[in-house]
């Protein structure tokens, strides 16, 4: 048991694997977490995480695709199972393929997140392959721009873009201007 103040942090089982390889200057990676009755703050988690990276440049740029798994991982009432898929086309471009079931509804498409070069805290967020599918919604971001710059104004939102979301017949669009948002 983990406790901070006298009152426990976690308690339960958490168990892991790390591995790196070297090829060159390219480096693998596979990781394992697993979780067993892990209690945190009133939640109880389990299931297993893993991370498998086969190639990484000595830049840090993935060489092929990085497979995140979700095994039967349950967490504050969620219960995920599958994988995302993370390629990179090009320098800063990260395309992340979605292929998860959950509690609540499937999660699959394809969420491309772009960095920008000059400015690294600036990433758009876009589904130019076609709108995801979130539970029973049909999910459309179209250039959400998030800037997670230490001097950004806009630290909870998005500084611009839309995202567009169907389901049963109403579509509503969540719309981010200058660290605001509407929804029409």
């Amino acid at each position: 048991m983990c406790s901070a103040n006298g009152e426990p942090v976690f308690n339960g089982a958490m168990t892991g694997s790390l591995n790196f390889g070297m090829a060159g200057e390219n480096i693998s990676m596979v990781a394992n977490l697993n979780f067993s009755n892990l209690a945190s703050m009133g939640e109880l988690i389990n299931g297993g995480i893993g991370i498998n990276i086969p190639a990484l440049s000595g830049e840090g740029r993935l060489l092929q695709p990085a497979v995140y798994t979700l095994n039967q991982f349950s967490a504050m009432g969620y219960q995920l199972n599958g994988t995302m898929t993370m390629t990179e086309p090009s320098a800063g471009m990260y395309d992340v393929d979605f292929n998860i079931t959950t509690n609540q509804g499937p999660v699959t498409g394809r969420l491309l997140a772009q960095m920008d070069m000059q400015n690294l805290d600036l990433v758009t967020l876009s589904t130019p392959q076609g709108p995801m599918t979130v539970g029973t919604a049909i999910v459309t971001v179209n250039q959400v721009i998030i800037d997670s710059s230490e001097d950004s104004t806009c630290t909870d939102l998005p500084v611009s873009g839309n995202i567009v979301v169907t389901e049963g017949g109403e579509t509503a669009t969540i719309t981010f201007s200058n660290c605001a948002y509407t929804v029409n």
